[in-house]
């Protein structure tokens, strides 16, 4: 079991540091139009949204929220106490509703008789709605990620009663 905690501790570790690394892109980013273009906004900054740099953050930044909800959610479900489960439950549908919405196919194109389907595409849906983004996707992960890092590991009674000398 301690492999497992261990594995998914880092798991979510990795997780976040993709996040983080995925708003310092974005933020980076709109900077440079900011600074290419006096007067706009960090905002319209992003809404530029030119690519690679635009993609790869929103890219990093989606995928290591999934993998914190994901990993973190099992370390805490399998490592922690009953208050810390009790509390990863709203994050955690919180950011399946994200998902849930996020794979619903987007309607509206003009119809076409010889045109595939449109299918659903997450990542797009975070680039266009980053504000639901943010608040539906990684503030719970940013909530999950600090219950399940700051898990500790629980000490058998004996083991702490051996080590102490009793």
């Amino acid at each position: 079991m301690e492999r497992i905690l261990r594995w998914t501790g880092w798991a979510t570790a990795a997780g976040l540091g993709a996040v983080a690394a995925g708003l310092l892109v974005l933020l980076a980013y709109a900077s440079s139009e900011v600074l290419a273009h006096p007067g706009i906004s960090l905002i319209d900054g992003y809404q530029i949204g030119r690519l690679p740099w635009t993609a790869i953050g929103v890219d990093l930044a989606v995928l290591g929220a999934t993998v914190v909800i994901v990993f973190g959610a099992l370390t805490i479900w399998i490592g922690a106490g009953w208050y810390r489960r009790v509390i990863s439950v709203l994050p955690l549908f919180i950011a399946s509703f994200w998902w849930f919405v996020a794979m619903i196919p987007w309607g509206g194109a003009v119809p076409c008789d010889t045109c595939a389907p449109a299918g659903s595409d997450p990542l797009t849906f975070a680039y266009s709605t980053p504000e639901d983004t943010f608040l539906l996707l990684l503030l719970p992960a940013a909530l999950i990620g600090g219950l399940a890092i700051t898990t500790g590991r629980r000490r058998r009674p004996e083991l702490a009663e051996s080590a102490a000398g009793a």
